[in-house]
């Protein structure tokens, strides 16, 4: 990430805008990306309202369906809401967003929302994703950014610090539609420790696991994966979807480390 004073000093000594900035960027976001099936880097930008740049790119996970790539604009989602960004308003990539990350971003609920080309030409993103389904079509007026107006009490008895911070990742967890609140945590053999939090998404397809989300924050703390060596999910037990079988299956493709699972 980028923070805000440093995103104006960048433009300022290279006089340009803060979204050319953003799209001189994207080529050092794309180094981020692994992708040992497609060889197709894609790199992402994304500005939060609070003027932060945060970085994102695509990650692919041999072993497993394609359903399970993370989008490069998904990744930088993920990394604005783990550094506790309270909102979105602009992404820059080399390309433009494919239908999955139009729907991923549609989640966000921000009509002013925007992509910028390129050629410095900004599209909002109701105009790249017409008559969108949004996340209103089931019910939902806040999205991904809006924390919920009633947050369950989640509670883990004598927790280890590793479960107390899966718990913490599954308290701040975006499930309106499944209410299956989720979040995990994994700790590297080198002592350093991620979490990461369920994110849905109105059309189902799009959501993210909690682990998928912890590996996007490995990634861009440039950490192995491979270097798992103890992983705790936590999640709710009243509810028809569960992130447990998921989430052993990816860990599965990285080594061989046993998921530890609370139900709460």
């Amino acid at each position: 990430m980028i923070l805000a004073d440093q995103v104006h000093a960048l433009a300022t000594q290279m006089t340009i805008s803060s979204e050319e900035l953003m799209h001189a960027l994207v080529p050092l976001a794309r180094c981020y990306a692994y992708t040992p099936i497609s060889n197709y880097q894609v790199g992402t930008i994304v500005r939060g309202t609070s003027g932060n740049f945060y970085f994102g790119a695509n990650l692919e996970f041999p072993g497993l369906g394609l359903n399970m790539t993370i989008h490069g604009e998904q990744a930088a989602v993920v990394n604005a809401r783990l550094h506790g960004e309270t909102g979105l308003d602009a992404l820059a990539v080399q390309g433009t967003p494919c239908g999955h990350c139009r729907q991923f971003l549609a989640e966000i609920n921000n009509p002013h929302f925007a992509i910028i080309y390129a050629n410095g030409h900004k599209r909002p993103l109701t105009d790249v994703l017409p008559n969108a389904f949004s996340p209103m079509a089931l019910g939902n007026k806040r999205g991904l950014f809006v924390p919920p107006s009633l947050q369950p009490q989640l509670i883990l008895e004598n927790g280890d610090p590793l479960s107390n911070l899966a718990l913490q990742m599954a308290q701040q967890s975006y499930a309106p539609y499944s209410k299956n609140r989720a979040g995990i945590a994994v700790q590297l053999s080198n002592g350093f420790i991620a979490g990461g939090s369920y994110l849905e998404n109105v059309a189902f397809n799009p959501t993210l696991s909690p682990l998928q989300t912890a590996l996007v924050a490995l990634r861009m703390c440039q950490q192995s994966w491979q270097d798992i060596q103890d992983a705790v999910l936590v999640e709710q037990r009243a509810s028809l979807s569960s992130q447990e079988q998921v989430s052993r299956a990816l860990l599965a493709t990285l080594g061989n480390v046993e998921l530890r699972v609370h139900a709460l």
